[in-house]
């Protein structure tokens, strides 16, 4: 700043980041009178296509997000008391629902460098530990597991999964065999992702979340299909 030290250290340069005010899913999955609501689905359905636009659009930049969750989707707004208040001022754009935190995120075909075990694919760590690229399906298997933490409150990867992983990075790190712990990871995910099924009030997503968190990364849609299921589910 002209050489001048004492303006740089006065008002030294900041990331001007809008404020997001209405707190994260992950605080409002803690409000247990909204979750239990018969209206809670709706408001899972319309997040969800949200999120799944927010990431066509970082597909479209020719981006993955890499850390799609709970805890980095925002609304701008408090978002209401009850499930129905909360899903109307959504429908009605009186509050937004927004996907942050791109510190993760890469370009396609980009290395990656950073995993979340309770909602990543396990491609996802795979393409981290052998330089592999990012791929956009590894947000479409996040943003299925992140549907699925909204309407059952549990993780989509099982313990063992997310164990599983963090032991394959651990072997990384120490220079020591790590593809023995994918192996049985996918073994894990596969017995689970056969067997699972969401609550009878749920039934619904289950073909949409079940495709998006296949084993298989070749299986998965791309986020137009998503987008797609979630508008026929919402207008159900």
């Amino acid at each position: 700043v002209g050489g001048k030290s004492e303006v740089y250290y006065s008002m030294p340069p900041a990331i001007v980041m809008e404020l997001m005010e209405g707190g994260t899913v992950e605080d409002l999955l803690k409000n247990q009178a909204v979750v239990l609501s018969s209206y809670w689905k709706k408001v899972v359905g319309l997040i969800s296509l949200n999120i799944a636009n927010a990431l066509k659009v970082v597909h479209q930049e020719g981006y993955v997000h890499l850390d799609v969750k709970p805890s980095n989707i925002f609304f701008n707004k408090y978002p209401g008391k009850t499930a129905e208040e909360i899903y109307e001022n959504i429908r009605n754009g009186i509050i937004s629902v927004k996907l942050g935190d791109l510190g993760s995120a890469r370009k396609i075909g980009e290395r990656v460098l950073e995993y979340t075990p309770q909602y990543c694919s396990i491609d996802q760590v795979e393409a981290m530990l052998t330089n592999k690229g990012a791929d956009v399906r590894m947000d479409v298997y996040a943003l299925g597991a992140t549907i699925y933490k909204m309407l059952t409150q549990t993780q989509f990867n099982p313990p063992k999964v997310q164990e599983l992983m963090d032991k394959a990075v651990q072997s990384y790190v120490n220079n020591q065999p790590y593809a023995i712990y994918l192996e049985e990871a996918r073994k894990e995910l596969e017995v689970f992702h056969q067997r699972f099924s969401l609550p009878a009030e749920y039934a619904e997503f289950n073909p949409l979340i079940k495709i998006m968190t296949s084993p298989n990364i070749l299986k998965r849609p791309n986020i137009n299909y998503v987008i797609m299921e979630l508008n026929k589910l919402i207008l159900n």
